[in-house]
């Protein structure tokens, strides 16, 4: 099928550093992808979506569990900051996903996804991970 105009391209994961993070991040970006995919469809049909959709939230939440065990472990400094930025993520997901059978126009409310999760994976990843990661490899906190 042709691509929907003004759709979003195909990201590629951050690496933090920490082995077993960045294989869940590469996985998380790979259920991401094949969301984005199913966006630049004309036409996607809506179970489909909705299944790429589960798959990809079931293993954010995963991921989230794995890290903040991870952050406990190694007596992460901010972990309740970080734990909070999480939580934020779970309700709007579940924000979006109360929207989602009753959405009309399936392809602009699955743009509305992607970019909202595009911005706030990189920002997490980019800036919230690595402060993770510079923790655990004992650099000195970054000041802000």
């Amino acid at each position: 099928m042709a691509p929907a105009e003004g759709k979003a391209e195909i990201l590629v994961p951050a690496v933090v550093g920490i082995p077993g993070i960045d294989s869940q991040h590469e996985a998380l970006y790979g259920y991401l992808n094949d969301f984005i995919r199913l966006n630049l469809e004309k036409a996607p049909e809506r179970q489909k979506v909705r299944e790429s959709f589960d798959r990809l939230v079931n293993y954010t939440l995963s991921h989230f569990d794995d890290e903040e065990f991870f952050m406990r472990s190694i007596h992460y400094p901010d972990f309740e900051r970080h734990a909070e930025l999480h939580r934020n993520l779970r309700e709007a997901v579940d924000e979006y996903s109360g929207r989602f059978e009753t959405e009309t126009n399936l392809c602009r409310f699955t743009g509305e996804i992607v970019e909202f999760l595009k911005y706030w994976l990189k920002h997490h990843i980019f800036i919230e991970d690595t402060r993770i990661a510079r923790f655990y490899r004992g650099e000195r906190p970054d000041a802000d």
